[in-house]
């Protein structure tokens, strides 16, 4: 017993003797070889010998930075305890507090809360350690700053606050502590002016709309970048119940962008069946509306093959006939692109072949594509012969 009390006895003065000898040759930097094991026994022999607790690596971080960085909680407390400044930045600004609620690490943000940590000092680029843990969905992080009063509308150098960042990555439960810590809804990113209902209409986190209209979210305050409205990306996107709730809430149905579309063109174009039933619902939705280019939404469902989508355009009285800038129709893009179930419904619909097959001939000129082959064999009269001249086609006519 007593042999094994000196070996213990022996194997402590050396471990001290060790550190004593790393201070003296390499007294800047000798705590962090420990420190990057997460080797709290050493450590403490190294704050014992004297060592700079507040001494920076070559990257400018503090031990008590890297500690709560890692999650080295025990050396955390070690170096508090030794008056670690708990406030020191590296270079961008990013404190152990910014790190900890960066990485997640609950217990030291307690511990450095209670050390009198800066709750709001901020990143180089704006963001503090609410708006990272808002981003990364650390929760319970979330609601220790909060409780120590971190501000809910810091924003970054781009205009994003933690309300942005929890709705664009659909952390449900942070969007309503946020909500309820008085968040600003409705500030929006520098960058392109998208507000934190844009972010959670374009991800479809259903939960988090219902949370920023009730907040009262502004529905139809255009994006800066493009004038597209929240309806207009659910639309795109085929979010159906989220078009159901901005509906609910009075969005613009007929808002347009810079290119003059409308929601109705972007789920025609993208075969959202569900989201044209509801924008053409009591005829709400403009089924004539034009784009920059005089195309309809229409044109855009026949060009992509979406027949149901086509038939409800037609049951709403969409104009079948209607030209674009260059002369196209909605038969023409079915042609063009051989979608035969969609040329038979404008067929019944009684459209106007020639102009169709005119503007067909003419980009087949520089084809190697023939589409006035899939007309021959699906129109609504078989015993007709496409004759083509020169200056135009006559399907009533006969060759002979």
């Amino acid at each position: 017993m007593e042999q094994e009390i000196i070996l213990i006895m022996g194997v402590a003065f050396l471990t001290s003797a060790v550190a004593r000898f790393c201070l003296l040759s390499n007294p800047n930097g000798a705590i962090f070889k420990p420190l990057s094991k997460g080797d709290a026994d050493k450590i403490q022999k190294f704050i014992e010998s004297g060592a700079d607790v507040n001494v920076k690596n070559q990257d400018g971080y503090t031990p008590l930075y890297i500690a709560s960085q890692k999650g080295y909680t025990e050396i955390v407390k070690l170096l508090l305890a030794a008056n670690s400044n708990v406030n020191a930045a590296d270079a961008d600004g990013s404190t152990p507090l910014f790190m900890a609620s960066w990485q997640g690490h609950i217990e030291i943000v307690k511990l450095l809360l209670t050390a009198n940590s800066n709750v709001n000092a901020p990143h180089a680029d704006g963001s503090t350690p609410l708006f990272m843990a808002s981003w990364q969905g650390h929760t319970e992080i979330v609601k220790l700053l909060l409780a120590a009063n971190g501000n809910v509308n810091a924003a970054d150098a781009d205009g994003s606050t933690p309300l942005f960042m929890a709705s664009w990555q659909g952390h449900t439960e942070i969007v309503k502590l946020l909500l309820t810590a008085n968040s600003n809804v409705n500030t929006p990113r520098s960058s392109d002016g998208s507000t934190p209902l844009f972010m959670a209409t374009e991800r479809g986190y259903t939960e988090i709309v219902k949370l920023l209209l009730t907040a009262n979210s502004n529905v139809n305050t255009p994006r800066s970048s493009d004038d597209v409205t929240p309806l207009y990306i659910a639309s795109q996107n085929g979010h159906t119940e989220i078009v159901k709730l901005l509906l609910a809430a009075t969005a613009n149905i007929n808002a347009t962008d810079t290119d003059n579309l409308t929601p109705l063109f972007l789920a025609s174009q993208n075969g959202h069946t569900e989201v044209v039933k509801l924008l053409l619902a009591d005829n709400k939705a403009d089924v004539n509306a034009t784009d920059a280019g005089g195309a309809t939404p229409l044109f855009l469902a026949s060009q992509n093959g979406h027949t149901e989508i086509v038939k409800l355009l037609l049951a709403a009285s969409a104009n079948f006939n209607v030209t674009d800038a260059v002369g196209g129709t909605p038969l023409f893009l079915a042609l063009w692109q051989g979608h035969t179930e969609v040329i038979k419904l404008l067929l019944s619909a009684k459209c106007d072949v020639n102009n169709a097959l005119q503007s067909l001939s003419q980009f087949e000129k520089n084809s190697s594509a023939n589409h006035s082959n899939d007309f021959s064999k699906i129109t609504t009269k078989p015993q007709t012969t496409i004759k083509t001249t020169k200056n135009r086609i006559d399907p009533d006519k006969s060759e002979g």
